[in-house]
């Protein structure tokens, strides 16, 4: 089954290139910024951001008996930002747009005071 997912990573990799705007944000970096996640997807669109669910949390822990990178897994995974065990780490902002100041916008949007900024 990773091997499916990181095939599926593989294959946005290459369609990335051909798209004139994209911002790509991880489940990981949603929960565990949700308001920095919202106002870097709000300044994308050029929308007003509004406050996320107060509720939103990560649920991967829930799934018992969940499968693990293998070392050649994990090198694949690494571009995207996870690693050994299926940690995170930080991975580069992976967004395009034709204007700059969008870019620039949605680059510039401050981590929340108290959370992890997991795309610094």
């Amino acid at each position: 089954m990773l091997d499916h997912w990181l095939d599926a990573h593989d294959i946005v990799a290459d369609d990335l290139r051909h798209l004139h705007s994209v911002l790509v944000l991880r489940y990981e970096d949603l929960v565990a910024d949700p308001a920095r996640a919202v106002a870097r997807l709000a300044a994308f669109l050029q929308v007003a951001a509004v406050p996320p669910a107060a509720d939103v949390h990560d649920g991967n822990d829930r799934y018992a008996g969940r499968t693990r990178l293998s070392d050649a897994q994990s090198a694949r995974a690494r571009a995207w930002g996870y690693g050994p065990g299926m940690m995170t780490h930080a991975a580069e902002l992976r967004v395009s747009h034709a204007l700059r100041s969008v870019r620039e916008q949605v680059a510039a949007c401050p981590a929340t005071p108290g959370q992890r900024a997991p795309m610094e």
